[in-house]
């Protein structure tokens, strides 16, 4: 079993805390293709730990009570945040209007691109 909970933080907003049942052990993930506003987009990810620190996101497939089964992707304390440029040449920042974060992502297999 693995709870995601994240607390109100510079990154996004408290989520209270979901069990997800594990399928598969976790794995990195650095790319993802999300929908956003009818819009597919594929974008970079990261985890984001208390104190707002950036680490690599995970990646794990759970069993999901509304799909099946879903890919959990999920970060540290403060979540995942997420952009579409190379953050090699655009470094993670919480005052970049071009990232955005969440607590965590629910996603299709395809939709895990690294």
């Amino acid at each position: 079993m693995i709870l995601i909970e994240v607390e109100a933080n510079p990154n996004c907003g408290d989520y209270p805390q979901m069990p997800y049942s594990e399928l598969e052990p976790a794995k990195d993930v650095i790319r993802v293709s999300i929908e956003d506003k009818g819009e597919v987009k594929e974008c970079f990810v990261s985890g984001v730990e208390e104190g707002g620190a950036f680490s690599t996101a995970r990646v794990q497939k759970v069993n999901d009570s509304g799909a099946g089964t879903a890919y959990l992707v999920y970060g540290g304390l403060w979540g995942v945040r997420l952009q579409q440029e190379d953050p090699t040449l655009h470094p993670w920042d919480f005052n970049n209007h071009d990232q955005w974060g969440e607590p965590y992502l629910l996603l299709n297999e395809d939709d895990i691109l690294n």
